[in-house]
């Protein structure tokens, strides 16, 4: 469960600042970036993995996310890939880890949501009910990107996870509220909050004016707990700092 944590609570911090690049269809857009994630004794120089995704939509509506996480050689760890339906709606999740093997596949299906998750070579499967407001980790950027112009009008925007411990799903939530919110340079935020079991961090977002809408530019975590091997819990940071936009 420790792997499934914390890569859910590093796609929470990294999904939710796309950057914006448009294609040349008027219609299509496509998010794509690069960023680190740091740990929290160290945000200056304790990195502890690279992170790069690419997302694209039509029409505003979310097409495909792609997330892959490597290490400080290259080395490819992670692979996210969420999917989507003519309509946008959430279709299905996918989710490798390389050096461990383990996998989760998340699909939506006669009105369910339905997950596999296969950790240590054993086999985990749960469902949910299906609603309108559900994705799944890797699938939160697309999500946030489609529904921006929310932020500006102060709206909350729920967002519903799961994820499997030995047997049990976990529910995470999160709400975004814009409304009434400034950084210290004055540009638009976006305080959220990771509810995981009993546990409440907040996520700062701030955004800039751009063409395209409300750009993200950074996303801090003060926050986020994840479980070790035994019980022990350690306080993990999470930071995005991007080094390169193409």
């Amino acid at each position: 469960m420790q792997r499934f944590l914390t890569i859910l609570g590093c796609a929470i911090a990294f999904t939710t600042v796309p950057q914006f690049v448009a294609l040349a269809a008027a219609a299509e857009l496509t998010f794509s970036g690069q960023g680190t994630i740091r740990d929290s004794d160290n945000l200056d120089e304790g990195v502890l993995f690279n992170i790069s995704y690419v997302h694209k939509s039509l029409n505003g509506l979310p097409v495909s996310t792609v997330i892959q996480q490597q290490d400080l050689n290259g080395k490819l760890l992670v692979r996210e890939e969420s999917e989507y339906d003519s309509a946008g709606r959430f279709k299905s999740y996918s989710m490798e880890q390389f050096q461990t093997g383990d996998r989760a596949l998340v699909e939506a299906k006669s009105g369910e949501v339905q997950m596999l998750f296969i950790q240590d070579g054993k086999a985990t499967r749960a469902s949910e009910k299906l609603t309108d407001d559900t994705v799944a980790p890797g699938a939160l950027m697309a999500y946030m990107s489609s529904y921006t112009p929310l932020f500006e009008k102060g709206q909350k925007i729920p967002v519903k996870l799961a994820v499997a411990e030995r047997g049990m799903v976990l529910g995470f939530e999160i709400a975004g509220q814009g409304k009434n919110c400034r950084d210290s340079t004055g540009d638009l935020c976006v305080n959220l909050s990771l509810r995981l079991k009993k546990l409440v961090k907040p996520i700062f977002m701030s955004f800039q004016k751009s063409p395209e809408g409300y750009r993200p530019l950074r996303v801090e975590t003060p926050a986020i707990v994840r479980k070790q091997k035994g019980s022990s819990l350690e306080k993990f940071t999470a930071r995005i700092d991007y080094q390169k936009i193409r």
